[in-house]
């Protein structure tokens, strides 16, 4: 059994609801989950959020984080789960944002912040990985999936 299947089961047997919150994955993490029978049962919605625009208008990340912190940074990671947390319905939360080639704001491909998050905590992760673009992203998915699955093993609401 995968981490998204452990995920859909655990979500199952405490009736809990998750929703993802993507930039640099692009909604793999989430497809990952709906990928599994059952899935609508505990899988809310899921928001791709590339441009940081985006990430302020649905989310609520504040609009000056990328000037003190970065949108690649732990901070906006945060901010990312916090803010699908309390405009969805759902008891927990995965955001990632980062680099999947190139570099951007100092920061090398291969960098990601994973945000996890229920109504009570959030975690963030660093996430790194190497290769290809379509490598990187899949790397930082399976990683994501494990983390989110331990988050929520952990942390009931």
């Amino acid at each position: 059994m995968n981490y998204a299947e452990k995920t859909v089961d655990l979500l199952k047997s405490r009736k809990e609801y998750i929703s993802t919150a993507e930039s640099v994955t692009g909604g793999a993490i989430a497809n990952a989950y709906v990928l599994i029978s059952g899935a609508s049962s505990v899988f809310y919605e899921g928001f791709v959020t590339y441009n940081f625009a985006a990430k302020a208008l649905r989310l609520g990340v504040p609009v000056n984080l990328p000037e003190t912190f970065g949108v690649i940074s732990e901070e906006c990671a945060a901010a990312m789960a916090e803010g699908v947390i309390k405009n969805s319905k759902c008891g927990y939360s995965a955001a990632i944002t980062g680099v999947a080639e190139g570099r951007e704001e100092n920061r090398e491909a291969g960098t990601a912040f994973l945000g996890v998050a229920n109504k009570s905590r959030t975690e963030v992760f660093r996430l790194n990985a190497s290769g290809k673009r379509k490598e990187v992203i899949s790397s930082f998915t399976e990683q994501a999936l494990k983390l989110v699955y331990e988050f929520i093993k952990k942390n009931p609401n």
